[in-house]
């Protein structure tokens, strides 16, 4: 990947590949969660993909995409440790194999999107407006009316305000989110957000350089945030929530102490496997295969927040039971009780999960994101040699850092005779 500088806190990174018949080019626009307008975000992130003024329909978008080759143009909203993303992205087809100059038409086409909005005196219309707000309010209840979803997102706004702020807005947040909040923060993305410009495939960089260099008048931009946080708590906290539901949901969320730019991460992240992040987990082979105590369990470490969080779905007469099981998978591996077989498949797990994520554009962006972030040390390739040599020992040390302080469980709601 090679990497060139268009404005201070403005990158470009072009990574050839001959692994694609398409060219696809993402701009990420990332900012603090402390200083955005977060519901206004998750507004722009549907706006600026629905129309655009050159293009100010949806029969029009369509059309435009399909005349050039199935084209597409796709918006995604994150967050990345103490900051929010946002990323869009557009693939077309390599002119190469029409004998057609389409890297132009790629490049002219985002710009229309993120730099030509269907603006009326300066701002997004009223119509525009309504119709994301209705489409977030279906977006948010929808999610909320998945147990697991909503469990998940209700452990993560009880854990602390490191970790609600990165919280889905509620839906008394997105109404409250005005038109003049949606402008201004459309704004301060294109003047202040940091910003990085990925483009993967066949391509002739100059052209591409050229290209963006006319099109685009980037300025400079102050960013000076720490992307990575340690999320902590100092005490432990237990809550039981009921709803009408079937299943009870049951989240754990663990402060590691640790992040990925320690020493620790890789440890970190093979012993997620061991307790519960891949089907050999024990997590997965005792508290389900082996009790039939849940339908889905699994476990995840977030190196940008330094958390790692268990989730599983049970009959709620169960609950005390699973917890005491997940504790004591847990106290297994800071016991050091796993053989070195079961060591070694986790890792060849890994890295095999890590190597086929390379087949796909979206995650070769995402890594390549990690590495302009994090520097050379969190590439794949990296990542992978870090992983073969993790020892049990390394992963023991680590895993007693950790410490559970959030159990949640979404549970039935009573009955009474």
């Amino acid at each position: 990947m090679k990497t060139d500088i268009l404005a201070n806190n403005v990158k470009i990174h072009y990574h050839p590949t001959s692994k694609f018949k398409d060219i696809t080019i993402a701009f990420r626009f990332m900012n603090s969660l402390e200083t955005i307008n977060r519901p206004s975000r998750y507004y722009l992130a549907q706006l600026l993909s629905d129309t655009c003024k050159k293009y100010p329909t949806k029969d029009a978008v369509t059309r435009v995409l399909d005349e050039n080759f199935g084209a597409n143009f796709k918006s995604s909203g994150d967050t990345v440790g103490n900051t929010d993303l946002l990323e869009f992205r557009c693939t077309m087809l390599n002119g190469q194999y029409v004998n057609q100059d389409l890297l132009s038409k790629q490049i002219e086409l985002i710009y229309d999107f993120i730099y030509d909005p269907n603006f009326i005196n300066n701002s997004f219309t009223e119509t525009a407006y309504e119709e994301i707000q209705e489409r977030l309010l279906l977006m948010v209840r929808s999610y909320n009316d998945q147990p697991s979803n909503y469990a998940y997102n209700q452990a993560r706004i009880a854990f602390g305000e490191q970790l609600k702020i990165k919280a889905l807005p509620s839906i008394q947040e997105i109404e409250e989110c005005t038109l003049e909040d949606v402008n201004k923060a459309y704004f301060d993305m294109i003047k202040n957000d940091s910003l990085e410009i990925f483009v993967l495939g066949e391509f002739d960089q100059d052209k591409i350089e050229k290209c963006i260099k006319e099109k685009f008048n980037f300025t400079d931009r102050v960013f000076n945030t720490a992307i990575v946080q340690t999320c902590t708590r100092n005490d432990f906290i237990e809550i039981i929530d009921r709803k009408p539901i079937h299943q009870s949901r049951v989240v754990f969320i663990y402060q590691t102490n640790q992040t990925i730019q320690n020493d620790d991460y890789d440890a970190i992240l093979v012993g997620n496997g061991l307790f519960g992040g891949l089907p050999t987990s024990f997590l997965f082979q005792e508290v389900r295969e082996k009790h039939s105590l849940c339908y889905t369990i699994s476990s995840r470490y977030d190196g940008y927040d330094g958390i790692m969080v268990m989730q599983t779905a049970i009959d709620g007469q169960n609950y005390a039971r699973v917890k005491e099981l997940v504790d004591q998978q847990f106290k297994r591996i800071v016991d050091g009780e796993f053989d070195e077989q079961h060591l070694e498949t986790t890792k060849k797990m890994y890295i095999n999960t890590l190597r086929s994520s390379l087949d796909a554009q979206k995650s070769i962006i995402a890594y390549d994101y990690r590495v302009s972030l994090l520097g050379p040390k969190r590439s794949v390739e990296e990542t992978i040699n870090h992983i073969k040599t993790v020892t049990k020992e390394e992963i023991i040390q680590a895993f007693k850092k950790i410490e559970c302080k959030l159990h949640y469980c979404l549970t039935q709601e009573e009955t009474h005779d």
